[in-house]
């Protein structure tokens, strides 16, 4: 035991986790809502983990790496419902590794921060009118035509003092090489007045049947233009120009 643990001894190396947030259904049950996603999207959390070198690369490779995680666990907020929302609180950081790395042993040392910032809103919800957009080009010598749809609006709900920016869904149709007519289900995604998107709202629904009609283009000659009634005595025409 004591030969091996010098041969391959343990290492700490850092790792960093983006923020998952659990138990969402806690608080939109209670008419509640996370409103600061955007923010908490680009918090990082340093993981220090210890483990021997050959554990460390394999935790190391992207498919890994990638799914090391910072849990906050949103059933622990207690709403008091004479509270002045938006309000914000300071809930604990639970850094976890990939579960399938189950041959190496692995130790989390520390972690830093160990809390995370998230504010929480009312919910509140409106109506707002769909539409549709086609993105790319169809195969050569296709044309799409306009995206067709049966819904026409749908329900927002978002954070009570952010709902006021929601002003329309969209849902997009990717048009590019097509040669035959498109059907399919859309996902709806909500914009600002400024066509900005915004991150942190319920659609519903959240996704529509689009269909988008793809023509074949064709060619056709043009004859020489012919005139047609007949000009003053005063006049005459000396070419036509096409």
């Amino acid at each position: 035991f004591i030969v091996m643990n010098i041969i391959n001894p343990t290492e700490v190396k850092t790792f960093q986790a983006n923020v998952a947030l659990e138990n969402m259904s806690s608080l939109t049950e209670q008419g509640y809502m996370v409103s600061n996603l955007e923010e908490i999207e680009k918090y990082s959390v340093s993981v220090k983990v210890e483990a021997t070198r050959p554990a460390l690369d394999e935790l190391s490779e992207s498919e890994n790496r990638n799914n090391i995680r910072a849990r906050i666990d949103l059933s622990k907020i207690e709403i008091n419902e004479n509270d002045e929302f938006p309000k914000r609180y300071s809930l604990v950081v639970t850094p976890s590794l990939p579960s399938n790395l189950y041959i190496y042993n692995y130790d989390i040392s520390s972690y830093y921060p160990t809390v995370c910032e998230v504010e929480i809103d009312r919910a509140a919800s409106k109506t707002v009118p769909a539409e549709i957009r086609t993105y790319g080009t169809p195969a050569s010598g296709y044309t799409a035509a306009e995206p067709v749809s049966n819904i026409k609006e749908a329900v927002v709900t978002g954070p009570q003092h952010k709902i006021f920016s929601a002003s329309k869904v969209v849902a997009t149709v990717h048009v590019t090489g097509e040669k035959q007519d498109i059907n399919e289900s859309c996902t709806l995604k909500v914009y600002d007045e400024d066509d900005t998107a915004l991150e942190g709202f319920i659609v519903d629904p959240g996704s529509i049947n689009v269909s988008v009609e793809i023509r074949k283009n064709h060619t056709v000659e043009i004859e020489e233009p012919r005139t047609v009634g007949n000009l003053p005595d005063y006049l005459e025409l000396l070419s036509v120009e096409w």
